[in-house]
């Protein structure tokens, strides 16, 4: 059916920062605060709002960083797996995404049960190659081969669009979270 809704609301002492003071309601559609084509009407407490969750997500992302099993079950809570996806798919600024493949980087895809696996030595001598089949490169369980399928078409989506453009924010974040994916061996 689409692309879920995403709203997002806070709580602020100041009415020219609350949702109700600048937008005029409770929540906010994510595409009202962070689509492309609204940046010619953000005002400056708009802008700061918007900034302001950027960095939150980025601290995030952060506070996950070298799998901090604690600061990850909490974050899984407020950030589904299912939710990043969706903004990743939305029409918004390249600055959210940016934040948004940081945290999957980090809340998701860079924890148990990946692990970084090295590949066997490939020289060997004739007695060991006659004694055994071909030696196997590592792989995922395949059960568990398409757990990121999503992010590896977005992540190709992206790749195809950066041909002959200038790289920024989002294009690092997505090359690292492939690099992390390759290395997991996905």
């Amino acid at each position: 059916k689409g692309l879920p809704h995403l709203s997002l609301s806070w709580t602020t002492n100041s009415i020219d920062f609350s949702p109700l003071g600048l937008f005029g309601k409770l929540s906010v559609p994510i595409v009202d605060l962070y689509g492309s084509e609204n940046d010619s009407k953000k005002t400056a407490n708009k802008s700061a709002v918007a900034e302001y969750f950027i960095a939150e997500l980025f601290l995030s992302a952060d506070m996950c960083l070298g799998r901090n099993y604690h600061a990850i079950h909490k974050l899984e809570e407020l950030f589904s797996y299912d939710t990043l996806v969706t903004i990743l798919r939305m029409n918004v600024t390249e600055n959210l995404k940016s934040a948004v493949v940081k945290l999957l980087l980090r809340l998701y895809v860079d924890r148990d049960p990946q692990v970084i696996s090295s590949v066997p030595c490939l020289t060997r001598t004739w007695s060991e190659v006659s004694k055994h089949d071909s030696p196997q490169l590592p792989h995922v369980d395949i059960s568990r081969e398409n757990q990121f399928c999503l992010l590896q078409q977005i992540i190709s989506e992206e790749i195809q669009s950066m041909r002959g453009t200038h790289w920024d924010g989002l294009s690092l974040h997505m090359m690292e979270l492939l690099n992390k994916l390759i290395v997991f061996n996905f």
